[in-house]
């Protein structure tokens, strides 16, 4: 299938058991689609556009999905599209970035002419890439080929394990879109992910340490782009996860999730990157992933039935089916009130043999603009993409215990007005 060609879907919906929330899949579920990473700017501000990967062709490509119509724009074509950490839509939401092979590449959602921005030169393969608020500047996280004991595309997984192992030879590489150049600015023996530009300053550059927890040292850190000022943002203790890192508005402040490797004392916490200082945002379940609001003020996150950690998930060809197997819920932390409520059932395997270890990963994200959450299952076949108003949920449920658990109380101080409704 060629770039232009256009797919579309009808949208089937259900109601939660327990919340009673509308839960709607937005795309064929005969068909592999996924959301990008959370973390990467998938919609636009007015929530009408997503950026999503479909399988429609011979191969995945990146498509622009128009929430409003259900039609969506094929954007890339041909192979090796990095279809988790290497796509997000242009600040200026008139563009996409994407990651190709060895090139970064920029493309006109309307005229669909395409911009060279990078190109990644051997031995040297790129892994993810994030954009500065401004839209100007960009950070790179290469690894060198070779130097990773295992196929980051591997449907197993034990990729998690092995990366971290390994100590690949992975590089950041900062980008200045306006003169076309930049430079290295981490060099490092170590599995480099998750790399963000803090929206008030884009002199400050967050990444990760990426693995399990037992086999990393410190996640999280920060480093100025010309390498200068490279120090831990935290300490970690001993029996500590942190996971899910985000920039709070503003951009002083680093968003994560906290827990023990038991599972217990999860949190939402916020550390100040150049005092240290750490503050509680929430209580919540040990999610596997985490994503926020524009805002800050909402964060979604996705549980499994074992609460484990991603990479003690057990794999395998069979979905389990019913009652104490249930797989999953998303949950929605309200981070004025200190906490979660349930949002619905994702019901997705977490199997990995779509093609990707991520593929059935729920990925939970907020919209741009506030008023939807988005994740993915293969609830009903292969992996698709559903979406949950969450504008209407947070109207209907003001003021009730709704979907609280017992002791809990009711979510506070909503001010979204009338529900919005689906088109």
């Amino acid at each position: 299938m060629a770039v232009g060609t256009v797919v579309s879907s009808e949208p089937v919906w259900r109601l939660d058991p327990i919340t009673g929330v509308r839960v709607t899949r937005i795309t064929d579920p005969a068909v592999v689609c996924h959301l990008a990473s959370p973390g990467m700017r998938g919609t636009s501000a007015d929530g009408t556009v997503l950026l999503m990967v479909g399988a429609y062709g011979q191969s995945r490509q990146l498509y622009a999905h128009n929430l409003d119509t259900g039609r969506a724009v094929q954007l890339t074509a041909g192979r090796g599209l990095n279809e988790y950490d290497g796509i997000l839509l242009d600040v200026d939401d008139r563009h996409a970035l994407y990651a190709q092979g060895p090139e970064i590449w920029r493309i006109d959602l309307v005229t669909l002419l395409r911009e060279h921005l990078f190109h990644s030169r051997p031995p040297w393969t790129i892994h993810s890439f994030s954009q500065s608020s401004c839209g100007r500047f960009l950070a790179i996280t290469e690894f060198e080929e070779g130097s990773l004991p295992a196929d980051v595309n591997q449907q197993d997984w034990s990729l998690f394990s092995l990366s971290a192992i390994g100590a690949p030879h992975c590089r950041i590489v900062w980008l200045d879109l306006a003169v076309g150049k930049g430079g290295v600015v981490v060099d490092e023996e170590s599995w480099i992910g998750h790399t963000s530009i803090s929206p008030g300053e884009p002199r400050t550059i967050l990444y990760a340490h990426e693995g399990p927890p037992e086999l990393i040292d410190t996640r999280l850190w920060a480093v100025s782009p010309d390498g200068s000022e490279r120090r831990p943002v935290r300490p970690q203790g001993a029996g500590e996860v942190v996971v899910g890192q985000y920039w709070l508005s503003g951009g002083a402040e680093v968003g994560f999730l906290r827990y023990e490797r038991d599972g217990s004392a999860a949190e939402i916490r916020a550390c100040d990157v150049a005092s240290g200082e750490e503050r509680v945002l929430a209580r919540c379940h040990p999610f596997a992933h985490i994503a926020a609001s524009a805002d800050g003020r909402w964060i979604v996150g996705d549980t499994s039935a074992s609460l484990a950690p991603l990479h003690q998930q057990k794999t395998g060809g069979r979905r389990p089916r019913g009652g104490a197997e249930n797989t999953g819920s998303i949950y929605l932390v309200d981070t004025r009130a200190g906490r979660d409520v349930r949002l619905c059932d994702h019901l997705t395997s977490w199997i990995d043999r779509y093609g990707s270890v991520q593929d059935t990963h729920p990925h939970p994200q907020v919209s741009a603009n506030g008023r939807s959450v988005l994740f993915v299952s293969d609830a009903d076949g292969r992996p698709a993409i559903y979406r949950v108003d969450l504008a209407r949920f947070l109207w209907e449920h003001a003021g009730e215990c709704g979907p609280a658990e017992p002791g809990d109380e009711a979510l506070v101080d909503v001010s979204w007005g009338f529900p919005a409704t689906y088109r």
